[in-house]
């Protein structure tokens, strides 16, 4: 479809709510757009961290309250924009190609204000094995799940459940069986939207779904320490990577630093 896009430097400063950043706000109303994105100058008010990040308009009201000056103006547009009916609010960061993360990335760019209109767990398809593949493609970088090719992503893809939101796929893990054991891995979500326990929904939906289905143990590893904190959580406890299925064990590389957990079902 058509992006439209404003380029207008506002009279009161980039960063305050001017006429230029009313008027873009003007036009994605009659647009019915479904995102206004605003770029932040150099000296913007907002602190932008290195990762995308999501508030909703609660939590966005939150942090105006608790600001000052230009940071409290701006923070008050944005909440105005999405009482007024804006499905969401963006703030980008100043840097060399932000709108396009935005528009046309799985991950986004910069700070979205939205409130979510359905958030849900799933079972996923064959026609999410793209999304999950970009979804674990920087947890796979650093090391912290194993390589996945194109074609095994296919193959496996309905052994996941994906957490969406408005149809957004932005969650997903895997329930992989091992006779009568299965194996909770591929955990990942977007960096937006970590932080507000959709990982554990889908942990706690996977054990759901073990029980339905007759597995009588549970088994998880990881590299990443704040994993192991996150499977103990789900009632796992650490055990010797040698003592689960000899099927798992064969095909395993050893020499990863991980930790296994355990639990019955």
């Amino acid at each position: 479809g058509t992006v439209p896009v404003v380029v207008a430097p506002d009279p009161v400063g980039d960063d305050v709510p001017g006429p230029a950043k009313r008027l873009a706000a003007r036009l994605a109303h009659a647009l019915s757009a479904r995102r206004l994105l605003l770029v932040q100058s150099e000296e913007g008010h907002l602190e932008l961290g290195p990762h995308p990040i999501h508030l909703t308009v609660a939590e966005a009201r939150r942090r105006a309250a608790g600001a000052e000056g230009g940071a409290r103006l701006l923070w008050d547009f944005l909440v105005q924009q999405a009482d007024a009916g804006l499905p969401g609010v963006v703030v980008l960061p100043p840097r060399p190609g932000c709108i396009f993360d935005e528009l046309f990335t799985h991950a986004g760019g910069g700070l979205l204000v939205a409130d979510s209109l359905v958030e849900q767990v799933r079972p996923a398809t064959l026609a999410d094995a793209a999304h999950l593949h970009l979804l674990l493609k920087s947890d796979i970088a650093r090391g912290t799940i194993r390589p996945v090719t194109e074609v095994e992503m296919v193959r496996t893809a309905p052994d996941h459940l994906v957490y969406t939101i408005d149809g957004l796929v932005v969650g997903t893990a895997r329930l992989a069986p091992y006779g009568d054991w299965a194996e909770l891995s591929r955990f990942a979500t977007l960096p937006r939207y970590r932080g507000r326990g959709r990982a554990r929904a889908l942990g706690l939906a996977l054990i759901d779904l073990a029980r339905a289905r007759g597995f009588t143990d549970l088994f998880a590893l990881s590299v990443d320490s704040r994993m192991w904190r996150f499977f103990e959580s789900l009632g796992f406890a650490a055990t010797e990577r040698e003592r689960l299925p000899a099927a798992w064990c064969a095909g395993y590389d050893f020499a990863r630093p991980s930790r296994a957990f355990h639990r019955t079902v």
